[in-house]
């Protein structure tokens, strides 16, 4: 049985699986709000030209959306983008579609205020 699966069984595991559960219920785009720090960390860092060439490109699609899969769609663009050019964006975003749209939310907003 791997760790994780051992975990899995405790206290600790169990309210990790209870807490990923509760944010799920969460629209990505309000929690969000968790994410401004380490989305405006990255629009400073080192990759930052290339992170705002990827979100720029995908921004406006984004929120203008309609469609809750048109935007869904649009942020696994982002997503892929972002991960193809290997920038480290989600090297500290739990590997969960869910907490990197929030993620994402938190990285465009951020782009749309720098550009104001």
């Amino acid at each position: 049985m791997t760790f994780e699966g051992q975990m899995s069984h405790t206290p600790e595991g169990q309210a990790s699986r209870a807490e990923i559960r509760k944010r799920a219920l969460i629209p990505p785009n309000v929690l969000a709000r968790e994410y401004v720090h380490e989305a405006g960390r990255i629009l400073k860092g080192k990759n930052s030209v290339a992170v705002r060439e990827e979100v720029g490109r995908f921004a406006k699609e984004i929120t203008t959306a309609r469609v809750e899969s048109e935007q869904d769609e649009y942020l696994e663009r982002l997503t892929n983008a972002l991960s193809i050019r290997k920038l480290g964006v989600f090297a500290d975003i739990p590997d969960d579609k869910h907490e990197r749209a929030a993620f994402l939310f938190a990285l465009i907003g951020a782009y749309q205020r720098a550009l104001h």
